[in-house]
Protein backbone atom coordinates (compact mmCIF):
# COMPACT_ATOMS: atom_id res chain seq x y z
CA UNK A 1 0.00 0.00 0.00
CA UNK A 2 1.51 3.50 -0.76
CA UNK A 3 1.50 6.13 1.82
CA UNK A 4 0.81 9.94 0.68
CA UNK A 5 2.80 11.98 3.44
CA UNK A 6 1.17 14.76 4.89
CA UNK A 7 -2.71 13.89 4.12
CA UNK A 8 -5.05 12.11 4.99
CA UNK A 9 -3.89 8.80 4.15
CA UNK A 10 -1.41 8.88 6.52
CA UNK A 11 -3.77 8.55 9.29
CA UNK A 12 -5.71 6.25 7.78
CA UNK A 13 -2.84 4.04 6.80
CA UNK A 14 -2.02 4.10 10.53
CA UNK A 15 -5.83 3.09 11.73
CA UNK A 16 -5.53 0.59 8.70
CA UNK A 17 -1.90 -1.36 9.83
CA UNK A 18 -2.89 -0.60 13.47
CA UNK A 19 0.00 1.25 13.93
CA UNK A 20 -0.97 2.84 17.26
CA UNK A 21 1.91 5.66 18.00
CA UNK A 22 1.35 6.97 14.68
CA UNK A 23 -2.32 7.12 15.17
CA UNK A 24 -1.94 8.95 18.38
CA UNK A 25 0.42 11.37 17.03
CA UNK A 26 -1.81 11.94 13.85
CA UNK A 27 -4.90 12.03 15.76
CA UNK A 28 -5.08 16.18 17.10
CA UNK A 29 -3.87 16.64 13.14
CA UNK A 30 -6.85 14.94 11.25
CA UNK A 31 -10.29 16.38 10.58
CA UNK A 32 -13.67 14.96 11.61
CA UNK A 33 -13.89 13.34 8.52
CA UNK A 34 -10.58 11.72 8.43
CA UNK A 35 -11.26 10.93 11.95
CA UNK A 36 -14.06 8.95 11.22
CA UNK A 37 -13.00 7.01 7.82
CA UNK A 38 -9.82 5.91 10.15
CA UNK A 39 -12.80 4.15 12.47
CA UNK A 40 -14.05 2.29 9.58
CA UNK A 41 -10.53 1.72 8.39
CA UNK A 42 -9.54 0.24 11.76
CA UNK A 43 -12.91 -1.89 12.51
CA UNK A 44 -12.34 -3.32 9.08
CA UNK A 45 -8.79 -4.66 10.67
CA UNK A 46 -10.16 -5.46 13.82
CA UNK A 47 -8.00 -3.25 15.80
CA UNK A 48 -10.08 -2.63 18.58
CA UNK A 49 -7.46 -0.31 20.49
CA UNK A 50 -7.52 2.24 18.04
CA UNK A 51 -11.28 2.80 17.49
CA UNK A 52 -11.17 3.20 21.03
CA UNK A 53 -9.25 6.15 20.89
CA UNK A 54 -10.78 7.20 18.14
CA UNK A 55 -14.43 6.93 19.80
CA UNK A 56 -12.88 8.70 22.37
CA UNK A 57 -11.61 11.65 21.07
CA UNK A 58 -15.14 11.35 18.84
CA UNK A 59 -17.88 9.76 20.52
CA UNK A 60 -20.09 10.12 17.35
CA UNK A 61 -18.00 8.57 15.33
CA UNK A 62 -19.32 5.53 15.41
CA UNK A 63 -22.33 6.23 13.62
CA UNK A 64 -20.74 8.02 10.97
CA UNK A 65 -22.09 6.21 7.06
CA UNK A 66 -19.45 7.26 4.38
CA UNK A 67 -20.54 8.08 0.70
CA UNK A 68 -20.33 4.38 0.27
CA UNK A 69 -22.95 4.06 2.78
CA UNK A 70 -20.66 2.28 4.73
CA UNK A 71 -19.27 2.43 8.74
CA UNK A 72 -17.79 1.04 11.50
CA UNK A 73 -19.80 -1.28 12.88
CA UNK A 74 -20.87 -3.36 8.93
CA UNK A 75 -17.04 -3.22 8.43
CA UNK A 76 -16.31 -4.83 12.08
CA UNK A 77 -19.41 -7.17 11.46
CA UNK A 78 -18.46 -8.22 7.56
CA UNK A 79 -15.00 -9.48 8.93
CA UNK A 80 -16.28 -11.02 12.07
CA UNK A 81 -14.37 -8.67 14.75
CA UNK A 82 -16.82 -9.35 17.53
CA UNK A 83 -14.91 -7.35 19.98
CA UNK A 84 -15.03 -4.26 18.04
CA UNK A 85 -18.65 -4.91 17.22
CA UNK A 86 -18.72 -5.09 21.30
CA UNK A 87 -17.01 -2.13 21.51
CA UNK A 88 -19.00 0.37 18.95
CA UNK A 89 -22.51 -1.69 20.71
CA UNK A 90 -20.95 0.02 23.96
CA UNK A 91 -20.32 3.24 22.08
CA UNK A 92 -23.76 3.56 21.09
CA UNK A 93 -23.81 2.58 17.56
CA UNK A 94 -27.22 2.43 15.67
CA UNK A 95 -27.53 -0.81 15.31
CA UNK A 96 -30.31 -0.78 13.00
CA UNK A 97 -28.68 1.59 10.88
CA UNK A 98 -29.27 0.58 6.47
CA UNK A 99 -26.44 1.06 4.30
CA UNK A 100 -26.51 0.08 0.84
CA UNK A 101 -29.51 -2.15 -0.61
CA UNK A 102 -31.13 -1.65 2.92
CA UNK A 103 -29.26 -4.09 4.78
CA UNK A 104 -28.13 -3.58 8.55
CA UNK A 105 -24.85 -4.70 9.55
CA UNK A 106 -25.96 -7.73 11.05
CA UNK A 107 -27.51 -8.41 7.54
CA UNK A 108 -24.30 -7.13 5.21
CA UNK A 109 -22.48 -9.61 7.69
CA UNK A 110 -24.49 -12.98 6.85
CA UNK A 111 -24.55 -11.81 3.30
Amino acid sequence: MQRFKGSEHDFVFACTSGDWTSVMNLLDAVSIDELRSGLIAASSRGHADICKLILQADPHAANYVDSQQWNALRSAACNNHDNVVDLLIQNGVEVDECGEGGRTALRAAAW
